[in-house]
């Protein structure tokens, strides 16, 4: 449907222009966390550690690691301890040793 320019008696065919809206730039580090700075086989079996530490230490994103504990065979043993996922070790160590 065309509006009619009652000045010129043409149609207008065109909205007037809108501001062009950027998305937000992604606030979360989507990528694989760097190499562990410390070695997991002087820490005893039941450490435990945090998300960004896991996901280092299996060489996969945290995002990953998020889908996993929604599945009810997920490989590696966590805990939500004040309200922080946290992995066990000795889960961690069976995962990579691939039993």
């Amino acid at each position: 449907m065309l509006d009619l320019d009652t000045k010129c008696g043409r149609a207008l065919s065109r909205q007037p222009f809108q501001k062009i809206f950027r998305k937000k730039p992604r606030k979360r580090f989507r990528g694989v966390p760097p190499p562990l700075p410390f070695d997991l086989d002087a820490l005893p079996d039941n450490t435990l550690l945090n998300e960004t530490e896991t996901a280092a230490a299996c060489r996969r994103a945290k995002s990953t690691l998020e889908v996993w504990r929604k599945q009810p065979d997920h490989p590696l043993r966590w805990r939500r301890i004040a309200g922080r996922i946290l992995y066990e070790l000795g889960s961690i160590r069976a995962f990579l040793k691939g039993a």
